[in-house]
């Protein structure tokens, strides 16, 4: 007798394939999932990691920068010390140069025949305010004052004169300009002062 199997085992191999597909189908699901997981864990891991050493290098360029803005500092405070130094070795220089200047005209005047009334110094200006009894007295001291090694010779002026009369006695009020120009140091001069000190 014949047997005929009433059993749908067609629909039944069917619905095996199907579960068997589902299943690699969800298993590659969960393989995917895994790999952006892992693959989303490195990059955050990098990004991290990017952003301390970010961190890092905004800190070290903070720390560099406090030290740049200190040598800037401290070049200011530099510049501003030899600026001052500057300024106080001119001033004993210059105080120097007075000193031996008002000691040539004090020795280069005519004495007992004219006096000094003021004397002033603008930077490398002089100017002398003074009394004498006469003109030619007057021109004595400038060729005096023009062999001074601590004049300009060629800057000798004569600004004003004019008669006045003081207790009764007629003189000369006088008004010289001169140009300061010290003399130069050679090497000779300092080795004098040397053996003479």
């Amino acid at each position: 007798m014949i047997k005929i199997n009433m059993l749908p085992y067609r629909e039944m191999l069917q619905k095996a394939r199907v579960n068997k597909q589902l299943v690699i189908a969800a298993v590659i699901l969960v393989c995917v999932f895994a790999g952006i997981g892992i693959v989303h864990s490195a990059l955050k891991g990098q990004i991290k990691e990017r952003e301390e050493k970010v961190a890092q290098l905004t800190k070290s360029i903070a720390e560099k920068e406090k030290i740049k803005r200190q040598i800037e500092d401290f070049k200011k405070k530099k510049a501003d010390l030899k600026r001052k130094t500057d300024v106080v070795e001119k001033l004993a220089s210059n105080r120097a140069l007075l000193v031996h200047l008002f000691d040539e005209i004090s020795m280069r005047i005519p004495q007992g025949r004219a006096w000094l009334t003021s004397m002033k110094t603008t930077g490398s200006e002089l100017e002398l305010k003074g009394i004498a009894l006469t003109d030619e007295i007057i021109a004595q001291f400038m060729v005096k004052l023009e062999e001074s090694p601590y004049l300009d010779s060629k800057g000798i002026a004569l600004v004003q004169t004019k008669m006045i009369t003081k207790e009764g006695i007629k003189l000369k009020e006088f008004n010289l300009k001169c140009r300061i120009s010290p003399p130069k140091i050679t090497l000779d001069d300092e080795s004098k002062t040397d053996k003479e000190g």
